[in-house]
């Protein structure tokens, strides 16, 4: 729950779901199909979810039995992650960086897990236990939010994943910086860390372990 002006409230994905309950049963499932398919546009449109974001909440519901699911996996299926203007430039921004470091490619749009599937990531390395998330300010920053992540990353890193985390304001702003924590998210893959490293601008308190809060020296 997020509380938004002393207003306790949910994020907008969490919202819509509860929205699209109503409409589980198979008798509904076509009223339901045209008005959550809208709301969800409306929402997307607003830059209030991602597409990824639906995904991840489709999979990680799926497994709990929620009301709602076949309708929401439904529409998901219609939204490819990526295939929106803003999930793509900030996608295809990552790579335009990599490529002009002279860096491997990365794998875009990949599941990841162990012995059960974890989610899916924005990038991963083709040959390394590395993940690479790419996070806004909008999205990853309110205290459920930060928690989601984590509890995320940490599977990620259960599983033996290196994460790499760029916050969205560097890709722009610190691009050296980015291109460095990706290679060094890449060194401690060979080593077997599957730690979590985020780059600078990552706006999260730096507590608890330091490895889960390395970032790279800013570049001069």
């Amino acid at each position: 729950m997020i509380v938004v002006r002393g207003v306790p409230t949910e994020n907008a994905l969490r919202a819509i779901w509860a929205e699209a309950e109503r409409y589980a049963t198979p008798r509904l499932h076509e009223v339901g199909l045209a008005r959550i398919g809208r709301l969800l546009d409306q929402a997307h449109r607003r830059k209030l979810v991602t597409w990824a974001g639906l995904h991840e909440m489709v999979g990680d519901t799926q497994r709990r039995g929620r009301a709602g699911t076949v309708l929401m996996r439904e529409l998901a299926a219609a939204r490819a992650p990526g295939s929106s203007p803003t999930e793509s430039r900030n996608e295809e921004r990552l790579e335009q960086l990599l490529n002009e470091a002279g860096s491997r490619p990365l794998l875009r749009q990949v599941v990841v897990g162990g012995h059960e599937p974890i989610g899916r990531s924005d990038h991963r390395d083709p040959d390394l236990p590395m993940v690479v998330e790419v996070n806004s300010l909008t999205f990853h920053t309110a205290p459920s939010d930060r928690a989601a992540d984590q509890r995320r990353y940490g599977r990620m890193t259960d599983a033996g994943f290196t994460v790499v985390v760029v916050w969205e304001h560097d890709l722009w702003s610190r691009p050296a910086d980015v291109v460095r924590t990706v290679a060094e998210g890449r060194r401690r893959a060979r080593t077997g860390e599957a730690v979590v490293l985020h780059t600078p601008s990552c706006p999260w308190p730096a507590d608890g372990d330091p490895a889960q809060r390395w970032v790279p020296p800013l570049a001069g």
